[in-house]
C-alpha cells in the first residue's frame, strides 16, 4: 500500500498502457482495482479536493464504491451558508423598513468528489474491450478515470461516446451526471444544466437524482431562475437520505420561494427548519432570521419585533445576533420607545465579529437619542469619522447632529455642521435640507440679514432642483420675517413667490392670510381683497377667519366700498362676537357710520363696543364719538357724560376736543355755573386755546348780571376785538364797559364805552352809555371830561330815572371837585323833581351832606329831618 501511495502517476499511466498486453480478465481486474483505490493514482501532495454540495455526500452510488474518500467520514464539515447582512438605507427623516438583503448563493463547486490529476500526466486513449458488457464497463470506468484526473475534455468525449453507445443502460445516469460535472468544471453552465436535466428526465428514480436535482437547483438559483430552483431543491430534499443535504435543500428551497414572492410558503419552510429539534442544524438561526425578515416585509411589525427580539436573545452567530438586535431596535424605535431602542442598538455595537452591523447600530443609537429629544446625548455621541457608516446615512446623521445643536440653541455649531453637509452632500436631500435648517438658525438668533441669506439659498438651489420644497419653505421664512418687521411690501412680494402646494398643508392658510394682510397694509387693497377672499373660501372655519374679514373690510374701506366693508364687519360681530376682530368691527362700523353722518348708527356701534368689550383700548375714542354724536343730535345733556369719560380716559387725545364740546353743551343748556367751571378748567390747562366768542360773550353777560364783575370783565374782554371793534357786538362793549367800571378798570371802561357809543344813534342808549363813560372818567379823576360827558348825556335824556342818575353824576363830580354848593344844588333838584324809593332818599342824603360841607348846617338839618319823615325805613349810608 505504501508503495502504491508513493508511485508516480506517470508510472501509473505507463502501467495503464501496459495493460494492453494483458489478457482481458487481467486488464479488467487491474482497472477495477484502480477504480476502487483511486488514491494509488495520485501522489499525496496533490490530493486537494474542491468540495461539492453536501447532498453529494449522501449518495450511495457507484462513485461511493469506487472512490472511498467520497464517504462522509473522510470529509470535513463545511460551515452552512448564511445570508449575508445588507444594511438598510437611511432615510432623510426617519429610517424606512429594512430593505431585504440579496439572497445568498449556494456554490455549485462547494465539494468536488474527484481528485486533481498531477500536471503533465498523459491519459491514453480507451482500449478495446474483449466482450460487450466488459467493454461497456471499461468505457465508463475509463471516462471516470479521466474525470478524476481533471482531464475534462477527454472525459466529456468518453461520456458522450458512452451515452451514444448505451443511452438506456442504468449506468447512463452516472454518465449523464459526470458529463454534467465535467461541463461544469469547464464552466459550460448551459451544457451542464442540460446534462442534469437529461439525467432527471431519463432516470427520475435513479440513485443520482438527489445529486443532479441539487446541482440543477444550485445553477438555476444562481441565475435567479427561482421557480426551477425551488422545484429541484424540493426534489433533493425529498429524495436525499443525508440529513445535511436535506437541510441545505430545504433552506434554499425556502430562499427560492421567498425570491418568488411566495412569502407564506417560504415562511412555512423556514418555520419547519426553525422548529427542528436536531442538535446540529446549521440553518436554524438563518431560517429564524428570514422568518423575522418576512414578517417585516409583510408589514407585520408586532410579529417581526417578536421574532427579532427572540433572535437577539438566543442567537449564537454574531452576525445574526447583531442584525436581530439592530432590527429590534429599529422596530422598537418605530413604536416610539426610543430609549429602549437605544439600548438594543448599544448591545449591537458591543457584539464582536459583527462589524457589518456596527456602523448601522451606531446610526440607530444616535437616531433613537434624537427621536427621544435627548439632544445633548446626540451631540455627545457624534464622532467626526463616519467612514464606516453607509454613505447614504452619513448626511442624515450629520443632519441630526446639526438639528441637535440648533435645538440646544448652539447656533454657530449647528451652522458649522449644516455647512459640512452642504459642502459634501450638496445635491442630496440632506444637503438641501441643511441649507434650509441653516436659515432657521439665522432666524432663531434674529440675524437681520436673513432675507438676504434666503435669496442666496434660493438662487443656488433653483439651479439644482427648481421643484425643491425647501425653496418655498425658505421663501416662507423670509416672508414671515419681513411680516414680523412690518415691512409689508417686501413681505407680500415674498409670499407671492411661495408655491402653496410645496409647503405643509397646515401652513397654507397662514400664507394666504398674511399675504392678504401684507397687500392691504402695503397699499394694494384690490389684490388684498382677492387673496383674503380666497383664504376665506378655502378656510371658512379657520381661527383667523374673523381677522381676515376685518382686514378685508379695511381694504374695502380703502377702495371706498363702505357697503361691502359694513357687510364684513357685521358678519364678524354676528359670527365671531367674542373675537378680537369683533372689537375692531364695532369700532370700524361706528367710524364708517360717523363719516357718513349717520349719528344714531355710529352711537349704536360704539355703545355695542363698550358693552361687549368693557376693557377695550378704544374706550376713550368710543366715549368721545358717542358724546359727539349725541351733541350733533342736540341731546346736549346726554352728551356730557361720555365726553367727560373720553377726556378722563385719554386726556392727551381728547382733553381739548371733549372739553370744547362740553363747554358748548353747557352753553346750549344755558348752564352758566357749569359753563364757568369748564371754561376756567379749560383755560387753566390750555391757556393758549380759544373758546368761541359767542360762548364767552354769553357767559360774560350772565356773570355781569350775577354781579360777578371780575369774571364778567375777563370773559367779555376775551370775546371782544379791540383791533376791529366793529366785529364785536355793541352790547358786549357796553357790558364790558360797565364791568370794568365795577372792577376799577376805568380807562378800559372808557375805551369799551366809546366802541359801544360808536355804534349807537338812539338818544336813550347813548345817554346811558355816556353816563357810564362819565362814571369811568370820574374814576380817572378827569373831572372836566366827566362833567362834559354827563352834560352831553343830560341833553339827551330830559326826564326820568336816567335823567336823575345823570344829575346825581354831576353832583358827584362837583363834590369830587369840592364844589359843595354846586353839588348840593344838583342833589336838591333830584330830590324835588324825581320821586323814587332809591334815588330820592339818596339824593336827599347827599344834598344834606353837601350842605354841611358848604357850612349850611341848618338847611342840612332840615333835609335830614325831611328824609327821615318821608323815608323812615331808609338806612342812611355813610357819605
Amino acid at each position: 500500500m505504501l508503495l502504491l501511495q508513493q508511485t508516480d502517476p506517470a508510472d501509473l499511466a505507463a502501467s495503464m498502457e501496459s495493460t494492453r498486453s494483458m489478457n482481458r480478465p487481467q486488464r479488467r481486474l487491474f482497472r477495477r482495482h484502480l477504480a476502487r483505490r483511486p488514491a494509488v493514482c495520485i501522489s499525496l501532495g496533490l490530493m486537494m479536493c474542491a468540495i461539492l454540495p453536501p447532498d453529494l455526500d449522501a449518495q450511495k452510488s457507484r462513485s461511493n464504491r469506487i472512490f472511498p474518500f467520497f464517504r462522509k467520514k473522510e470529509e470535513p464539515k463545511p460551515a452552512p451558508p448564511l445570508p449575508p447582512p445588507l444594511p438598510p438605507a437611511a432615510k432623510p427623516v426617519r429610517p424606512a423598513r429594512p430593505v431585504e438583503p440579496a439572497a445568498p448563493v449556494p456554490s455549485p463547486l462547494s465539494r468536488n468528489p474527484m481528485p486533481v490529476a498531477k500536471p503533465g500526466v498523459v491519459i491514453p486513449p480507451s482500449a478495446p474491450a474483449s466482450g460487450a458488457g466488459a467493454a461497456r464497463e471499461e468505457q465508463l470506468e475509463y471516462a471516470t478515470l479521466l474525470y478524476s484526473y481533471e482531464n475534462y475534455d477527454l472525459a466529456i468525449r468518453q461520456y458522450l461516446q458512452y451515452l451514444a453507445d448505451h443511452p438506456d443502460h442504468p449506468s447512463a445516469q452516472e454518465a449523464w451526471y459526470r458529463l454534467g460535472e465535467s461541463y461544469l468544471h469547464q464552466k459550460d453552465i448551459k451544457q451542464a444544466e442540460e446534462c442534469y436535466r437529461n439525467q432527471l428526465r431519463n432516470f427520475p428514480k435513479g440513485e443520482y437524482v438527489p445529486a443532479a436535482a441539487y446541482r440543477l437547483a444550485t445553477l438555476t438559483y444562481n441565475r435567479q431562475d427561482y421557480k426551477t430552483a425551488a422545484t429541484n431543491f424540493l426534489i433533493a430534499e425529498a429524495r436525499s437520505t443525508e440529513r445535511e443535504i436535506k437541510l441545505s435543500a430545504a433552506f434554499y428551497k425556502a430562499r427560492s420561494l421567498q425570491a418568488l414572492g411566495k412569502l407564506e410558503d417560504a415562511a412555512k419552510a423556514y418555520q419547519a427548519l426553525g422548529d427542528s429539534k436536531e442538535k446540529e442544524n446549521p440553518y436554524r438561526e438563518a431560517s429564524l432570521l428570514y422568518l423575522a425578515r418576512i414578517a417585516s416585509q409583510r408589514e407585520k411589525p408586532e410579529e417581526a419585533l417578536q421574532r427579532f427580539t427572540a433572535l437577539a436573545k438566543d442567537a449564537q452567530t454574531s452576525s445574526i445576533k447583531a442584525e436581530a438586535l439592530f432590527k429590534t431596535g429599529l422596530l422598537t424605535s418605530e413604536k416610539g420607545d426610543h430609549a429602549q431602542a437605544a439600548e438594543f442598538f448599544e448591545k449591537a455595537l458591543a457584539i464582536e465579529g459583527a462589524e457589518t452591523w456596527r456602523p448601522l447600530a451606531y446610526y440607530g443609537a444616535v437616531r433613537s437619542l434624537y427621536e427621544a429629544e435627548k439632544y445633548d446625548a446626540v451631540v455627545a455621541a457624534y464622532k467626526e469619522d463616519l467612514r464606516d457608516l453607509p454613505e447614504e446615512s452619513r448626511a442624515n446623521l450629520l443632519l441630526m447632529v446639526g438639528n441637535a445643536h440648533r435645538h440646544q440653541q448652539e447656533f454657530p455649531k449647528a451652522i458649522e455642521i449644516y455647512s459640512i453637509i452642504e459642502k459634501y452632500f450638496a445635491e442630496s436631500p440632506e444637503g438641501q435640507e441643511a441649507g434650509y435648517r441653516k436659515l432657521l438658525c439665522f432666524h432663531d438668533f434674529k440675524d437681520p440679514s436673513l432675507p438676504d441669506y434666503v435669496d442666496y439659498y434660493v438662487e443656488q438651489q433653483r439651479t439644482v432642483d427648481p421643484e425643491l420644497v425647501y425653496l418655498d419653505m425658505a421663501l416662507m421664512l423670509k416672508a414671515e420675517t419681513l411680516f414680523a418687521r412690518g415691512e409689508y411690501a417686501r413681505a407680500s412680494a415674498a409670499y407671492a413667490q411661495v408655491r402653496p402646494e410645496n409647503i405643509a398643508s397646515e401652513l397654507r392658510p397662514t400664507l394666504l392670510y398674511k399675504w392678504g394682510w401684507s397687500l392691504s397694509e402695503s397699499g394694494d387693497p384690490a389684490r388684498a381683497v382677492e387673496v383674503l377672499t380666497e383664504f376665506l373660501l378655502l378656510n371658512p372655519s379657520d381661527p383667523k377667519a374673523a381677522s381676515a374679514l376685518a382686514q378685508r373690510a379695511s381694504s374695502y374701506k380703502s377702495l371706498q366700498d363702505t357697503n361691502a366693508a359694513l357687510v364684513d364687519l357685521a358678519k364678524i360681530t354676528s359670527e365671531f362676537p367674542q373675537s378680537d376682530a369683533a372689537e375692531f368691527a364695532h369700532q370700524q362700523s361706528a367710524l364708517i357710520h360717523g363719516q357718513s353722518r349717520r349719528m344714531a348708527e355710529m352711537i349704536h356701534s360704539f355703545e355695542a363696543l363698550l358693552k361687549d368689550f368693557p376693557d377695550t383700548k378704544g374706550a376713550a375714542e368710543a366715549n368721545y364719538w358717542i358724546g359727539y354724536g349725541k351733541f350733533e343730535l342736540q341731546d346736549h345733556k346726554a352728551a356730557l357724560k361720555p365726553l367727560d369719560n373720553a377726556r378722563e380716559l385719554d386726556a392727551g387725545t381728547y382733553h381739548e376736543r371733549a372739553t370744547l364740546r362740553i363747554i358748548l353743551a353747557h352753553y346750549h343748556l344755558k348752564d352758566s355755573k357749569n359753563l364757568l367751571k369748564e371754561v376756567n378748567f379749560f383755560l387753566n390747562t390750555k391757556p393758549e386755546s380759544e373758546i368761541h366768542p359767542q360762548v364767552l360773550s354769553w357767559l360774560g353777560s350772565e356773570l355781569f348780571k350775577q354781579e360777578d364783575y371780575s369774571d364778567a370783565e375777563r370773559f367779555l374782554a376775551m370775546a371782544s376785538t379791540p383791533a376791529e371793534p366793529s366785529k364785536t357786538a355793541p352790547e358786549i362793549w357796553n357790558y364790558l364797559g360797565k364791568a370794568r367800571i365795577q372792577t376799577g378798570f376805568h380807562q378800559g371802561a372808557v375805551e369799551a364805552l366809546d366802541h359801544y357809543l360808536a355804534s349807537q344813534t338812539k338818544p336813550s342808549s347813548r345817554a346811558k352809555a355816556l353816563l357810564d363813560k362819565s362814571l369811568a372818567q370820574l374814576g380817572l379823576k378827569s373831572y372836566s371830561e366827566a362833567a362834559a360827558t354827563a352834560t352831553e348825556a343830560l341833553s339827551l335824556e330830559k326826564q326820568g330815572r336816567v335823567n336823575a342818575l345823570i344829575r346825581m353824576q354831576l353832583g358827584d363830580i362837583a363834590m369830587e371837585e369840592q364844589k359843595f354848593e354846586e353839588g348840593a344844588r344838583e342833589y336838591i333838584v333830584i330830590s324835588q323833581i324825581f320821586l323814587d324809593p332809591e334815588i330820592t332818599p339818596l339824593a336827599m342824603q347827599k344834598a344834606a351832606h353837601a350842605l354841611r360841607k358848604a357850612g349850611d348846617n341848618e338847611k342840612a338839618g332840615e333835609l335830614e329831618a325831611e328824609l327821615k319823615a318821608k323815608f323812615p325805613n331808609y338806612k342812611v349810608a355813610k357819605p
